[in-house]
């Protein structure tokens, strides 16, 4: 999750279940909450494809579509939201997620 996120988190029980942690500042817990979100949709899936496609999945499976649902989220994020809110939450961090150069879009994932 940190190097996904450019930025420090760490996934305990009560992030898993139930998206809970103690992030006092509001654009970080937005972005811990989406990516969590998206964790756990990948999980889901890829649960799902073994147990009822009887595909053998790997945790590398989670990873890469982990990835693309991230990748996704950005790239819709870009459109629908303001250029200030896309940049507060995607364009931070240590590593950020993604960068804009004019009406360009770069995803660094």
């Amino acid at each position: 999750m940190s190097n996904v996120t450019g930025q420090p988190f760490v996934v305990t029980q009560d992030v898993a279940l139930y998206l809970q942690n103690d992030i006092h500042n509001t654009e970080h817990l937005k972005l811990f909450l989406i990516v969590c979100a998206e964790l756990k949709y990948a999980i889901w899936t890829q649960r799902n494809r073994r147990k009822f496609d009887g595909k053998n999945r790997l945790s590398v499976d989670i990873e890469r579509l982990f990835l693309y649902y991230v990748r996704s989220r950005i790239k819709a994020d870009f459109v629908r939201l303001v250029s200030d809110s896309f940049a507060n939450l995607w364009c931070t961090g240590t590593t950020a997620l993604a960068s804009v150069a004019g009406h360009c879009l770069n995803v660094n994932i």
